[in-house]
């Protein structure tokens, strides 16, 4: 693994109220979906008769239809879509699902449910809402996935609901978290009793010939005195590119040095995740502060702070996830984080856990395959020498792979028991990170293992792809934020040589992998000549090599191998969803139509038998 670890607390933070027509207020979370920010939307969960439901609201600068729908991947396909218009002072509203790239149909059970719809003179407004999981299988499940926002709109109201007009480039899609949980405000925070450190982007201007960009900057942590905990975070979005400005994350330059930083501080910056990217900047991947469309500010608990050391200053790395879908030009933008900070120390320290695979060409992604699992797991031993006798809380969970990343899973047992995950992202996006808070702290004890578990899809791939720190290349972790600090940074694993060596048939040693040769071989390697289902069994149960790192960096002598644990019981998600209740909800004419046939033929029959009589 890279010596480059990996610390982060982060979380998400929101638009000020002030950027949309739409009154936040009663809203938890409000996003513009598209680059001319008229497409604004706003939504909002509520606990009903011991069920959840959600409520959205749409904005849109036209008068005609409008339409918004849930995706799995930002496509039509698959898709559970209302559309809606208001025409001679009626609303017109329709839940639909769509099984491809044309007009999505009009489902059997309206789920969906409007609450209203008016307009003005220049824009249309709907607010409707329905339950999380309504047990209709043309409704899509609203859970902690990553759910795509698919819009489109028009200035044409539609002469009928089977008849909407193609909007052409009033389209497109953005990912969010709707769940993702509502931070309790912090009026009674005093700000002008706190410092604050600003990280901006410097004055940025997009190339309008990409339409996706990650842009990196170096940032020097304010020189102190003394300690410091960082209290709260607000994103610092500039006004007017809420549209293009998808996501912030803000890095820790572990082991940096002065003299090869500093230089970096006074420069505009660089493109992420590129070869020719600065290796200073390659050092920055202990993530710290993140932000994501439809998030909040960041409001630590009472007693919990993130530290800010005294002098000497730690280096840091801002990186902006620019989207401009429609190539904007004359773009400029100073976005970034404003970091609130105070000498009053509280009682706990907060601190972060990455935990899952080693950043290792030993982890091995086979090409032309739409599924292939591979698992990292923590260690007990690495751990539980530093947690303390009640155990640490955790209070939330950020998930991480690259592109070939589509189901990523972070698993938690504890004494033969699997516990209900930490986090579990069957919609993973690369382009949108962000952490998941927790509803309510989860307790992690000693003894405790979790493992993460990567889906990759590498159908598109014709030869092996490596673990590495490369978007090309694939990674698999889950970040802990939790507290009280321990003196651990990470606790990960990679399947052994003998584990690899046996299931490909070869012979390959450290030595192979220091000097290039295993990499270099497997490049090429044949895949067609063994099992893949088998290869990936083998280094997904197989015993892996522990990695244990210190709270400085260091790596720990731990040697002990490391695999699944061993259960007596999994984790099931209990379903509201009875499968009589399915049948009867989504097949109710059909059933009632057998029920009636049934019912004759016993009458017929019975006839017969008293006529013979």
């Amino acid at each position: 693994m890279s010596s480059r670890l990996f610390s982060l607390y982060l979380f998400l933070f929101t638009f000020s109220n002030t950027l949309f027509f739409i009154s936040t207020e009663k809203w938890h979370h409000c996003t513009t979906l598209d680059s001319e920010s008229k497409f604004h939307v706003c939504w909002r969960v509520e606990e009903i008769k011991d069920d959840h439901e959600i409520e959205f609201k749409v904005e849109v600068e036209a008068h005609g239809y409008v339409g918004l729908g849930l995706s799995p991947n930002g496509g039509m396909t698959s898709s559970d879509i209302v559309t809606g218009w208001i025409k001679n002072g009626k609303v017109y509203f329709q839940d639909r699902y769509a099984e491809g790239n044309f007009l999505p149909k009009i489902d059997e059970i309206q789920n969906w449910n409007l609450v209203s719809g008016n307009e003005n003179d220049t824009h249309s407004v709907l607010i409707f809402r329905r339950k999380l999981d309504t047990c209709d299988k043309e409704d899509r499940k609203i859970d902690d996935s990553t759910t795509r926002l698919i819009y489109a709109f028009s200035d044409i109201d539609p002469p009928s609901e089977y008849a909407l007009d193609y909007h052409f480039k009033k389209r497109g899609s953005k990912s969010v978290y709707l769940l993702q949980r509502k931070l309790a405000k912090h009026a009674k925070i005093d700000k002008s009793a706190l410092s604050h450190w600003d990280v901006l982007s410097p004055n940025f201007t997009l190339d309008s010939s990409f339409q996706t960009m990650y842009w990196c900057k170096i940032h020097k942590a304010p020189e102190l005195s003394e300690k410091h905990h960082i209290v709260l975070v607000e994103p610092m979005i500039q006004k007017g590119n809420e549209a293009f400005v998808h996501h912030l994350l803000l890095y820790e330059c572990v082991g940096a040095n002065r003299k090869e930083y500093e230089p970096h501080t006074d420069q505009y910056g660089h493109q992420c995740h590129r070869s020719n990217m600065p290796d200073a900047m390659k050092k920055c991947e202990g993530v710290s502060l993140a932000w994501g469309v439809g998030g909040e500010d960041l409001l630590l608990p009472e007693d919990v702070g993130l530290p800010l050391e005294a002098s000497p200053a730690k280096y840091y790395m801002l990186e902006i996830h620019y989207d401009n879908p429609n190539q904007v030009a004359g773009i400029v933008d100073n976005s970034g984080f404003r970091i609130y900070y105070s000498p009053k120390l509280r009682k706990y320290d907060a601190g972060t856990l990455m935990i899952g695979s080693t950043t290792s060409a030993r982890v091995l992604v086979p090409p032309k395959r739409k599924e292939y699992v591979v698992a990292g797991h923590s260690n007990p031993e690495c751990l539980d020498l530093d947690i303390p006798k009640g155990g640490i809380k955790l209070l939330g969970a950020f998930l991480h792979a690259h592109l070939l990343g589509r189901h990523l899973k972070a698993r938690h047992f504890r004494n033969s028991k699997e516990l209900k995950p930490l986090a579990d992202d069957g919609n993973y996006d690369f382009n949108y990170q962000e952490y998941r808070y927790y509803q309510e702290e989860v307790a992690f004890i000693r003894g405790d293992q979790v493992t993460v578990e990567c889906t990759y899809d590498s159908s598109n791939r014709i030869s092996t792809t490596f673990g590495g720190e490369s978007t090309r290349e694939e990674m698999c972790l889950v970040f802990l934020l939790y507290y009280p600090r321990i003196e651990r940074f990470a606790s990960v694993s990679v399947p052994k040589f003998d584990t690899i060596n046996k299931a490909l048939g070869t012979n390959f040693t450290k030595d192979d992998l220091k000097q290039g040769t295993f990499r270099d071989q497997l490049s090429k390697y044949n895949w067609n000549k063994v099992n893949t289902l088998k290869v990936e069994k083998a280094l997904r149960y197989g015993l892996h090599d522990t990695h244990c790192y210190l709270g400085n960096g260091l790596k720990n002598s731990i040697k002990t191998p490391i695999s699944y644990p061993q259960i007596k019981k999994m984790y099931e998600e209990v379903s509201k969803c009875e499968p009589e209740e399915v049948e009867k909800k989504t097949n109710d004419g059909q059933k009632l139509k057998c029920d009636f046939i049934l019912y004759l033929s016993i009458f017929i029959a019975f006839y017969a038998i008293k006529r013979r009589e």
